[in-house]
């Protein structure tokens, strides 16, 4: 009888074990980059329980990680960047990684738009002389392509705000 109990009690720790403490959501997995080839693995296996938009997060997260590993001096180069990548990555949920992505896409975009405004701000002091007419036609496609370029910029830095608001909202226990 006792040995009875003593399997059952195990049984149900396992169960508790592979059932409970289990990620929920993909986006909870943790990652497993401490080499190119556990990382691959791991891509290989993980990125498939993503849905496409998940997929294409994580793809881009990954590659804003890269900008910013080259842009801070960390490291140059394809094989240094991917290096400094997984260590950066390594043992972190899928979810958080999508998460400093976008922040560092945010970061980055909000940088742009505001030195796009002061170029703007910089340019509607140009003048053209009176009468030259071409000078005043190409200053003028300028001005638009400039304030297309910031419009553009705003509605990416709204989309990855959306995005990032989407991702922090807590995770539901199935």
């Amino acid at each position: 009888m006792k040995k009875e109990n003593f399997f059952k009690a195990v049984s149900l720790v396992a169960l508790f074990v592979v059932f409970g403490c289990a990620p929920q959501s993909p986006l909870e997995q943790k990652i497993q980059a401490r080499t190119a080839v556990s990382f691959e693995m791991w891509k290989r296996e993980a990125l498939t329980k993503l849905e496409a938009p998940e997929r294409k997060a994580f793809d881009d997260a990954v590659q804003e990680l890269r900008f910013r590993i080259t842009a801070k001096g960390i490291a140059s180069g394809s094989d240094p960047v991917d290096e400094a990548l997984r260590v950066e990555i390594d043992g972190k949920k899928t979810r958080d990684v999508i998460l400093d992505g976008l922040e560092t896409k945010l970061t980055r975009l909000s940088y742009d738009r505001d030195e796009m405004n002061r170029i703007i701000s910089s340019n509607s002091r140009l003048k053209t002389k009176p009468g030259d007419d071409d000078s005043a036609a190409v200053l003028s496609d300028s001005r638009d392509r400039q304030k297309k370029a910031r419009d553009n910029l705003e509605a990416e830095i709204a989309t990855v705000k959306a995005q990032l608001a989407r991702l922090r909202q807590p995770v539901e226990k199935a």
